[in-house]
């Protein structure tokens, strides 16, 4: 059975044409470097940015980057724990993705709520006609002061097929509050809608349940190794009473390693290396 809260906010978003499990796969494995440095290429640029309410908007962004010949588009959520400030999310959002240039017109965080990139051609792609490259879709709702509802970054993060790019700040790890007031509604949501997809009965179409997922924490205030070995481990702990806490399906996840396929880790004075 569908669930009338989830359903009616993705149609558009399915994919156009049906791909199999070897193109699918291949996303994921390239994943976290299309999130970051193969963003930031010569030859990377942002098409398009929108301010309409997420979810349905990354349907936007993901026309005008298949009208610009990508072949493959990558999904992902930008969120921020509490005491992020705007300024911060702005300046990270910019080199995470490397906006710089006509995209700063295009993307200003706290307006923007997605915008699409075109990447790069890939020497494989260069010399393969059929293959118009890949693109990025990146959803950034406005999580300073709490603007954007959990509700919309959990159905956001649904669209996005989990692939999430979150920005932990060093204040909320130390007093383990602030960090899951969007992350955690966002997973209960996300592991509710694999069961669904999962069901005999259920109208969403099969490659959902195989939509490969990644996690990229991103340590605010965190500079050296030994901090962000120190603000791994804090996390990781926080995220397992965070797990125990949300309605789970009757399979339970117990650490962020069961719902997400990839979980990688960057200190924030680290990301202009990236």
């Amino acid at each position: 059975a569908a669930a009338p809260d989830l359903l009616p906010l993705h149609p558009l978003l399915y994919p156009k044409r049906k791909r199999s499990t070897e193109v699918v796969m291949r996303v994921a494995r390239v994943a976290l470097l299309l999130l970051t440095s193969f963003s930031r290429a010569s030859g990377s640029h942002v098409v398009s940015g929108t301010d309409a309410r997420l979810p349905m908007s990354l349907s936007t962004v993901i026309q005008d980057l298949e009208t610009e010949g990508a072949s493959y588009v990558t999904t992902a959520t930008f969120i921020t724990s509490k005491s992020v400030r705007k300024t911060e999310s702005a300046t990270l959002l910019q080199r995470l993705f490397g906006i710089s240039g006509n995209g700063n017109d295009l993307v200003e965080y706290g307006v923007t709520t997605a915008f699409g990139k075109k990447l790069a051609d890939s020497p494989e792609a260069e010399n393969d006609d059929s293959d118009g490259g890949s693109g990025v879709a990146i959803a950034c709702p406005n999580c300073s002061r709490n603007e954007a509802t959990a509700s919309e970054v959990s159905s956001t993060v649904v669209a996005c097929g989990g692939t999430i790019v979150y920005v932990a700040d060093s204040v909320d790890l130390g007093r383990g509050e602030g960090l899951f007031d969007y992350l955690g509604p966002a997973i209960e949501r996300l592991l509710a809608f694999r069961t669904m997809a999962e069901s005999e009965d259920s109208d969403i179409p099969k490659h959902w349940k195989h939509r490969p997922s990644t996690l990229i924490v991103v340590f605010n205030g965190v500079s050296s190794e030994k901090e962000l070995n120190q603000a791994k481990r804090e996390w990781q702990n926080a995220a397992s009473q965070m797990l125990k806490s949300i309605i789970q399906p009757t399979q339970r996840a117990t650490k962020l390693d069961d719902v997400f396929d990839r979980i990688e880790y960057l200190s924030a004075t680290k990301t202009e290396d990236v």
